[in-house]
């Protein structure tokens, strides 16, 4: 994708031939679709921290969905909810998810800022930099979990 930005920018600005060999490929969009499916595939079983960290964050979606779809049936049952308390504690859901996305520029910068300290690649950031919200955030869903266990 970069180099066929980069051929594209050269072809408009000189007017010349230029392309990428992933332009000049043709192959049949099976093909293709082979080869970025098999990737992962093949990546998945080999790779320990690729397997592990799919483990955890399918773990985490998986844990968030149930606790979704579990919310109304709980305040109802446990608390007496009505229909219209049990709409604004999803409403509160919205709203955290909404205020995770607000901060998400912040915690893009911190991350881009890491550039500066990154002693082993220049102009890289530093990988460890999205530990800085995701250690709040992982401690945040946790006790979230147990509060709404609580219930």
């Amino acid at each position: 994708m970069i180099l066929a930005k980069r051929a594209r920018a050269l072809r408009k600005k000189t007017s010349r031939p230029i392309y990428a060999l992933s332009e000049c490929d043709k192959s049949p969009l099976l093909d293709r679709l082979k080869v970025s499916f098999g990737r992962p595939t093949k990546v998945l079983p080999t790779e320990s921290v690729v397997a592990s960290f799919t483990l955890c964050i399918s773990y985490a979606w998986g844990i968030l969905f149930l606790s979704f779809s579990s919310v109304v049936t709980t305040y109802q049952t446990a608390y007496n909810f009505s229909i219209f308390q049990t709409g604004l504690v999803e409403l509160a859901i919205t709203v955290g998810a909404v205020i995770g996305t607000a901060v998400n520029p912040a915690a893009d910068e911190l991350y881009s800022r890491s550039t500066a300290r990154n002693r082993e690649i220049k102009g890289k950031p530093i990988p460890e930099a999205r530990l800085y919200t995701a250690v709040p955030g992982s401690l945040l869903f946790t006790s979230g979990l147990f509060w709404f266990g609580k219930a």
